[in-house]
């Protein structure tokens, strides 16, 4: 994921110099760690976590943001990649703060109206060493529970999405097989194992309604875990694997809200100002710019009469993702997003559409790798 941000950082020295730094200002301003009991860090390379509790941690950690300034740069909504991602949490579970760190100069951060912006560090830097300290840190011997511990995200998930080995996924959005696959999670006790790093059988991601991560955990069979980069091994009983491949060989079907698909429609299509589209997909990645495909992936998309079903029990992982923006100078703002699923179907927000007709998937992958 960092590869990725290095290349924007690269473009980033051409066209974020000049970026109006009218917003932000020093981290005491920026940032209120009030109530916060825990973080829980992530490495943007290989998706480890680990929950950092102790309150000399804590409190360096919140010295290490509160002393720079930080000035506003573009809009982050496009990019993707990331160095560390910084979560901090009420001993109740409840979100207090989230700085996801580029680099030591930059992180990324929502500003006042919520949306996701690149801000420069000044007069200071993000300690990069020492995060990657934190995450190096083993637990001790026979701790018991995953660390960090997963009962946060009960309440919050508006989906969970199950992964095979293979690349199969299967999103549930039923709260009470969602609740299921959690408790059994729980519901065994967990020591460290010693051995290294196994390939996965099966990844649970808990994801929110804007399809962001909340948690994930990798298991490798029915008695073990991969977890903050460190292996767990049940103590007192098994997961229940077969429950998850029953749901990745026969998927619920997803029931949707049809009511609001309409207006979800008509705002995929509305790229009113857009002078950039973006397409992402089999392993590549462009911005077109302003060019004649920015007009005419929409309309051609828009033209194919789209329907919401109630129930959907197709494919859920995305063959490409289209952005379109509004690109000047200095900043970038999405106007538009949709996820092509395949040939009949494509994902706006979480909503799924399909069509009698046939997207054309062969020029989505030429736009895709038209920088290559």
């Amino acid at each position: 994921m960092r590869k990725i941000w290095a290349v924007f950082a690269m473009a980033f020295v051409l066209v974020g110099l000049g970026a109006c730094a009218g917003e932000g200002g020093p981290g005491k301003k920026m940032f209120d760690f009030k109530g916060a009991a825990y973080i829980v860090l992530r490495d943007g390379d290989t998706g480890n976590a680990v929950a950092i509790r102790d309150p000399a941690d804590l409190e360096r950690l919140r010295d290490m943001f509160y002393a720079p300034r930080y000035e506003k740069h573009i809009s982050s909504e496009e990019y993707t990649g990331w160095g560390w991602w910084l979560q901090w949490y009420s001993e109740d579970g409840e979100p207090v703060e989230d700085i996801t760190v580029q680099g030591a100069d930059y992180i990324r951060y929502k500003d006042a109206e919520s949306h996701e912006y690149f801000w420069k560090v000044s007069g200071g830097e993000i300690d990069t060493a020492y995060l990657d300290e934190l995450l190096e840190r083993a637990p001790e011997a026979g701790v018991v529970d995953l660390n960090p511990r997963m009962e946060y995200v009960r309440g919050e998930p508006f989906s969970v999405t199950i992964e095979d080995a293979a690349g199969n996924l299967v999103d549930i959005r039923d709260s009470g097989l969602m609740g299921e696959i959690l408790d059994d999670l729980l519901g065994l006790t967990f020591v460290v194992g010693e051995a290294s790093q196994q390939q996965p059988a099966y990844t649970v991601m808990w994801g929110t309604e804007d399809k962001e991560l909340i948690d994930s955990v990798m298991i490798v069979d029915a008695s073990t875990v991969w977890r903050s980069g460190h292996l767990y091994c049940a103590a007192d009983g098994e997961i229940d694997i077969s429950r998850l491949q029953k749901l990745l060989e026969d998927p619920p079907p997803i029931q949707q809200d049809v009511e609001n698909a309409r207006a979800v429609l008509a705002g995929a299509f509305d790229i009113t100002g857009a002078n950039n589209l973006t397409v992402s997909g089999q392993g590549a990645s462009t911005m077109l710019g302003d060019v004649p495909e920015v007009q005419e992936v929409a309309g051609e998309l828009a033209a194919l009469e789209f329907t919401a079903p109630e129930s959907y029990e197709g494919e859920v992982g995305a063959a490409f993702y289209l952005v379109w923006s509004v690109r000047d100078e200095y900043s970038s703002q999405p106007v538009a997003q949709v996820s092509v699923v395949d040939a009949q179907t494509i994902r706006v927000g979480n909503t799924y559409f399909v069509t009698q007709g046939q997207i054309d998937l062969e020029r989505l992958e030429r736009l895709a790798h038209a920088g290559d």
